[in-house]
């Protein structure tokens, strides 16, 4: 069924109180409390007579006030929270009741006299209220999506946006056909879908706001209006959904099944876990920046980098798997990577089915995986943290192997001529054969081609290897924290003290802004920068340096807090101490020099391969030019359709080849839009029935900030305004690096990881930030327009 308004529908849907009205004897499912109504006109003519009948029908009854204006519950707007309502009051006292209807009146701020106002009986101790959208609200999409609370007793506490414990489950309610049945968590929630399904058929409209609570076994209808959204929802874009659900559904049956070369029994798919293709792509990507994504990072070279390090050999298995256009990290694959090759078959199989399991049970972990579930290097505290193996069957000697696994892994990797010093040797090399490549008289397309592959080769190679090696650092820096040899300020500290190429953009940016350097000096180091660095719509900073820096307006409040941290003697000599007892090879000097260089070198490394990115995404928009296909046209087609052009002569036209590829991938991204998934995937059901998962943020620094709130994305045309603000990020890349020249007051994003470069730009600067709070907090953050966030004590309070 489309989202359509019917005649039927029309005659119910009213204004709120006649809607409620004339569904009230027709609903079997849920109740509807009885009301009194009148217009602002008959509330001037004759008061007495409104206080008689609802004397008469409510006696002494705790009642609420509630509007009902005719700019109310429209098709085209729904006014929602523009009007007040007034609760709790009683007939007994008559000049409270009368002055609550002056309020409600009064809130319509005018003077028509055929506004509605209407009293209820008063509810209040409910056990669930919410909200429910029986379509997507922005999209229209066959998706119930039902907001609710179930601690704090009130009616209200969604519909006002207050804090609190909300829940938000999601219903795939499209054509049935081979679809699960939902499955509910408890028969309330159960009771209240079977309840606003009613209403759906009663009112023959599907797109609904409904507001609701649950007390004492029933259902309460407060609300029901048609959702503020005149599109229509194309029918065979919802035949396709059902479709593309039914094979999702499949395909994650056959992924889950036991593989021969795959430790585990089971697995799961998340947006966020390991290389974070939400923070770094989206959660919708256009073809071009999802495949140019898994060619140079999740198909293979993620998988030669773990081998490299010591970790089981995953090489044959690509690490990220693409539903309906959307991309999820396989986390079996994820977690045997993990693994030190060292340990034998049995003792892998246990590992990998009790990682998994954690996350199973701890969802909120999924995008922390490295840090709440596997144990993927050795750490100063190591012995500690194996101790939760004993509580699940792992005896004194498999976690004693374990232990000796993670400490010959790590070894290998932190001691003087480690591994990631030749990763950091490589990655120097990518600027000269880049600058090669682009030098020569190659097609188009043959430069695409091997600056592909010399950017896996000598780019994103090394740079998983360097990024490996800063996880490393990062785990025993909290580590040193956790067993008291640092502070967590002097974590804080030392990260201020890190160089990095991030710190360099901002010291550069002030040094324009005092014309000691010139623009074009500026953008020869930073110009292949964009937000979206694998987004060939998003503009460079070189293309757009305008849209992203404020030069004339920068003070130098903004430049980058650089702190110089020494270690005391007495923790020097407490890790030369720690550092001998756990048999890790390296001296004290050698072990601060590794944690530094690791965080800077992955950090430049990031950099330099960044810049082939860039030139790649350039010469894809010229290929297409010489075919009148612009820059959006070209954002559609698979970076593999280019490169076949390389490695493969046919007699075709070429443009036509573009074109139909182009025009094919814009329909299937158009037909898969509508399609809502959840983060984290652990079952085939899931994709029909979800909750949009609670994340635990990661709060970086222990500062604290109060400000106004601003939301950016990539596709701003200028960024005036953000100094003081709480910055609002889906996701935040490097390319994302200009919002630190405008002096912002804190930072938010949905996406990101506690290592994530946005926590680290954010720690380095001392700006409060919470990294990867999930889709539930960002939402309601980002409505807000003052927040204040306080990092130490992990909380954002929502001010106004």
């Amino acid at each position: 069924m489309s989202a359509t308004m019917t005649p039927l529908s029309t005659n119910i849907l009213g204004t709120k109180a006649d809607t409620l009205m004339r569904l009230r004897p027709l609903v079997k499912r849920a109740r509807i409390e009885s009301l009194v109504s009148f217009t602002v006109g008959e509330w001037k003519t004759d008061q007495k007579k409104i206080l008689s009948a609802a004397s008469e029908h409510f006696g002494d009854e705790r009642l609420i006030v509630r509007s009902s204006a005719l700019t109310e519950d429209t098709l085209e707007s729904s006014n929602a929270g523009r009007f007040t309502s007034v609760a709790d009051v009683i007939l007994k006292d008559e000049v409270y009741f009368c002055s609550a209807v002056e309020r409600v009146i009064q809130s319509y701020q005018d003077t028509r006299t055929d506004h509605q106002v209407f009293v209820q009986r008063f509810l209040n101790d409910v056990q669930i209220s919410g909200v429910a959208f029986t379509r997507n609200k922005d999209t229209l999409a066959p998706y119930m999506t039902i907001n609710y609370d179930e601690t704090s007793g009130r009616t209200d506490i969604i519909t006002a946006g207050s804090e609190g414990e909300h829940k938000t489950l999601v219903i795939y309610k499209g054509p049935t056909g081979n679809i699960r049945e939902p499955k509910f968590p408890n028969k309330h929630l159960e009771k209240i879908y079977n309840a606003l399904r009613e209403v759906e058929e009663i009112t023959k409209h599907d797109a609904l706001d409904i507001e609701f609570c649950y007390k004492d076994g029933e259902v309460f209808i407060l609300q029901v209006r048609p959702i503020a959204n005149t599109k229509k929802f194309p029918a065979e874009q919802e035949i396709m959904i059902g479709k593309a659900l039914t094979q999702i559904a499949e395909k994650i049956e056959e992924l889950s099944r036991p593989h021969p070369h795959l430790y585990g029994k089971q697995t799961a798919f998340g947006n966020m876990p390991d290389w974070n293709p939400a923070e770094m792509i989206g959660i919708r990507p256009r073809p071009l920046a999802l495949s140019l994504y898994k060619e140079l990072i999740t198909d293979n070279i993620w998988a030669y980098q773990r081998d490299n390090y010591g970790y089981k050999n995953l090489r044959s298995f690509p690490l990220m798997v693409s539903f309906a256009g959307q991309p999820y990290i396989d986390i079996r694959v994820s977690f045997n990577s993990f693994i030190p090759k060292s340990l034998d078959d049995n003792l892998s199989h246990k590992l990998a089915d009790y990682y998994i399991s954690k996350l199973l049970r701890t969802p909120t972990s999924h995008d922390k995986v490295e840090f709440d579930i596997v144990f993927s290097c050795y750490t100063l505290d190591l012995d500690t943290r194996l101790q939760e193996l004993r509580e699940h069957d792992f005896s004194a000697e498999e976690i004693g192997i374990i232990k000796q696994a993670l400490l010959e892994l790590t070894n290998t990797i932190i001691q003087p001529d480690g591994l990631y010093k030749k990763d950091y040797k490589k990655v120097l090399q990518l600027e000269k054969r880049r600058n090669d490549i682009l030098g020569t008289e190659l097609s188009d397309v043959s430069k695409i081609y091997w600056l592909i592959e010399d950017c896996k080769r000598y780019g994103t190679l090394p740079f998983a290897g360097l990024a490996r090696t800063a996880f490393i650092a990062t785990q025993f820096l909290n580590s040193m924290v956790d067993l008291g040899i640092l502070s967590a300020e002097e974590r804080a500290a030392f990260l201020r003290s890190v160089e990095t190429v991030a710190k360099k953009l901002s010291q550069d940016t002030m040094r324009f802004a005092h014309k000691k350097i010139t623009l074009d000096e500026f953008l020869a180091e930073y110009g292949h920068l964009r937000p979206g660095t694998y987004d060939i719509l998003s503009k460079s900073y070189q293309e757009s340096p305008d849209k992203y820096f404020d030069f004339e307006n920068i003070t130098a409040s903004d430049q980058t807090i650089t702190d110089v941290f020494q270690p005391t003697t007495a923790q020097n000599k407490a890790i030369a101490t720690l550092l001998k007892k756990h048999g890790l090879k390296t001296t004290v000097d050698e072990f601060w020099n590794f944690l530094r260089e690791a965080i800077e070198w992955r950090e430049l490394a990031k950099f330099i391969f960044t810049k082939s990115v860039n030139e790649i995404l350039r010469l894809t928009r010229e290929y297409g030019s010489r075919f009148d296909l612009s820059a959006e046209d070209m954002s559609y087609i698979s970076i593999h359709s280019i490169m076949k052009r390389y490695t493969s002569i046919a007699f075709v036209d070429e443009k036509n080849v573009l074109t139909h590829a182009i025009n094919h991938n814009k329909e299937m991204h158009r037909l898969y839009a509508g399609i809502v998934l959840p983060h984290l995937i652990r079952t085939p059901d899931e994709i029909y029935t979800f909750y949009l998962s609670e994340i635990k943020p990661n709060f970086v620094t222990l500062g604290s900030a109060e400000a106004e709130v601003c939301v950016v994305d990539a596709k701003i045309e200028r960024p005036n305004g953000l100094r003081g603000k709480i910055v609002c990020i889906e996701s935040a890349d490097p390319g994302f690096d200009w919002i630190f020249s405008h002096g912002i007051a804190g930072l938010i994003t949905m996406h990101g990881g506690a290592n994530s470069h946005m926590a680290v730009r954010a720690a380095e600067l001392n700006i409060p930030a919470v990294i990867g709070c999930g889709s539930v907090h960002f939402e309601k953050w980002r409505k807000a327009k003052r927040l204040a966030i306080d990092a130490a004590n992990e909380k954002v309070t929502i001010i106004s």
